[in-house]
């Protein structure tokens, strides 16, 4: 999935392949404090939960 994840990035948004390394590292240590903090009180966050914890860390 990695690979799949960073050449489709660099293939279809044009991200420079050092850019979409970056940005997985980025999205695993978020989606790694996610579980660590908040798996058990909403462990099937939605879309939109997913992208505000992204932006600002909490879950509203």
């Amino acid at each position: 999935m990695n690979k799949t994840e960073r050449s489709l990035w660099v293939n279809k948004f044009k991200m420079p392949p050092n850019e979409a390394k970056k940005l997985h590292s980025l999205l695993f240590k978020k989606a790694k404090a996610y579980f660590r903090e908040q798996s058990k009180e909403k462990p099937n966050p939605t879309n939109a939960e997913v992208l505000c914890y992204i932006l600002s860390g909490e879950v509203k």
